[in-house]
């Protein structure tokens, strides 16, 4: 809403901040063991993201967080 660019990749999970266009990014935020991130700006302008998480028997399950202060916290 702000005019900002978000961008969530990495592993762990990592969501970066861009208000300039791209030229220079900030992280915002790490995900500890979750992975894979996918992003999307709800209508009320809150962060949903859909991660994977790790488990040692080599399983992933998904897991849904959401942020409502553009991804400071989870």
């Amino acid at each position: 809403r702000d005019g900002s660019l978000l961008a969530a990749g990495g592993e762990p999970a990592q969501l970066w901040r861009s208000v300039n266009r791209g030229l220079a990014w900030q992280r915002r935020s790490r995900m500890p063991g979750l992975s894979a991130p996918a992003l999307e700006v709800l209508a009320d302008g809150s962060l949903l993201s859909v991660l994977r998480g790790t488990k040692q028997d080599g399983g992933s399950p998904l897991h849904q967080i959401r942020s409502r202060d553009l991804g400071s916290t989870w």
